[in-house]
């Protein structure tokens, strides 16, 4: 009897650990704030599969992107009144060369990214601001911008529906975590509660 028990556990136990495993992959990826500040600036963090995360926090505005031969248009469908952004681009080797109708140019290089083809992928230069910016072309057409002002890398581990993270010299971090409709929430358990969108 007490074999058929400690068989029936050890059963149960290897059903549970793929589901496990799965929900703990789900958080795997980019997510970005879905509440700003006023001035656009909110916070990002990404999960790899090592047990790495990057937390940052600087400006982010999410782009749609269109192009037509070699003139790229970015518009903000979440701010109708917004005037569309109209540049003419070239790729030349690594690097992304955007031009404005008055002749200003700035030039960005393509960071190693897997999925990297034509304009699809992640380019870093000067920002006009004098801080880096990162520019995330997806093949959904969205176009990310992101100013990062603070990052921080560290650790994380999930047990349950517990999300732990661990930055050098700011100690760790305990959320209760849950993903729905596409959304990642974060609850500290003292009224703090942090939103976060899949970037796709």
């Amino acid at each position: 009897m007490k074999r058929q028990l400690i068989t029936c556990l050890i059963a149960i136990s290897l059903l549970i650990t793929p589901c496990l495993s799965a929900a703990a992959d789900s958080i795997l990826g980019e997510w970005i704030s879905v509440e700003r500040t006023k001035g656009g600036l909110g916070a990002a963090k990404n999960y790899s599969k090592d047990g790495t995360v990057q937390a940052t926090f600087g400006a982010l505005v999410d782009f749609k992107y269109k192009l037509d031969g070699k003139k790229l248009t970015l518009s903000l469908p979440q701010v109708p009144e917004a005037t569309d952004i109209v540049q003419t681009f070239k790729i030349d080797g690594d690097k992304l060369i955007l031009t404005d109708d008055s002749g200003n140019k700035q030039e960005l290089t393509r960071m190693p990214v897997a999925g990297n083809s034509g304009i699809i992928g992640k380019w870093t230069g000067d920002h006009y601001t004098g801080a880096k910016q990162i520019l995330h072309f997806t093949k959904e057409q969205n176009c990310y911008l992101a100013v990062p002002m603070v990052s921080a890398d560290g650790t994380y581990t999930i047990r349950g529906d517990i999300l732990s993270e661990s930055y050098k010299d700011k100690g760790s971090q305990h959320y209760k975590w849950t993903i729905q409709d596409g959304v990642l929430t974060l609850n500290d358990g003292q009224g703090k509660t942090e939103k976060y969108m899949r970037k796709k």
